[in-house]
């Protein structure tokens, strides 16, 4: 295999403060160090908090409702003007979800202010018995669910998939353990999470879909259901998304 050497990089991820970064070669040629890569749509950064990744979807889906608002100004029918935000602008914001879950409420709220300029343009063109409805009301009202609430659904999906041999992921399979308390309790998480000493471990991919999965143990089971289908159904009924 041939590489060119120009398109080529070096990426060092470290949580340090100042970290030791080697010196790449191919071909007897220095590759260039960079702090951020794209890889598969997502961005990475060199210390794995994803903020750069926040920065360009904000910035992306903006444009993309920028686009939709322009050229939809006159539309009226609701079912179009959501099949449109669903398709440009909502799924920038749920793409590879799973990996960067934010859990600071800072990058949540700043990600779900582009659905909520969404409701501000809506608001106007909804039926008249429904003008002063507030964003919690308009996201059931139109059957889109909170952005957050949405991160989940998929959190849930993965993981129904991965316990029922629907993906091919036996290392990550390796690292879950289901929780078998010594005493019985009145609730107990299906899966056991690590502590850890920091957030960033403790909502790390796996982690926190693991914890998303506890936090809902309590209404949903990931062996009772013949499908896939019917177990995406129950979990929309139970998130209302």
């Amino acid at each position: 295999m041939y590489l060119n050497i120009n398109k080529c990089l070096a990426i060092c991820f470290s949580r340090k403060i100042c970290p030791s970064v080697p010196c790449y070669t191919l071909n007897n040629l220095k590759l260039s160090i960079h702090s951020t890569v794209k890889d598969l749509g997502i961005t990475l950064d060199n210390k794995l908090t994803f903020i750069h990744h926040y920065n360009n979807i904000i910035s992306r889906a903006n444009k993309a409702l920028g686009c939709v608002k322009r050229f939809s100004k006159d539309f009226k029918n609701l079912t179009t003007l959501k099949t449109l935000y669903v398709a440009h602008v909502r799924s920038i914001l749920e793409y590879g979800a799973i990996i960067w879950i934010p859990y600071y409420s800072t990058h949540i709220d700043r990600i779900e202010r582009v659905q909520y300029r969404f409701f501000k343009f809506m608001k106007w063109k909804l039926p008249q018995s429904a003008v002063a409805i507030n964003y919690s009301s308009f996201v059931d009202y139109m059957s889109l669910g909170q952005l957050q609430t949405r991160w989940s659904y998929f959190a849930l999906c993965f993981m129904y998939k991965l316990l029922n041999n629907e993906l091919d992921g036996m290392h990550l399979l390796a690292t879950i353990n289901f929780s078998v308390p010594q005493y019985a309790t009145r609730h107990t998480p299906v899966f056991y999470v690590n502590t850890f000493r920091t957030n960033y471990a403790l909502r790390s991919p796996i982690n926190n879909m693991l914890t998303i999965c506890n936090d809902l143990s309590s209404k949903i089971d990931f062996f009772i259901y013949p499908s896939f289908l019917s177990f995406k159904s129950s979990v929309k009924r139970v998130l209302n998304c």
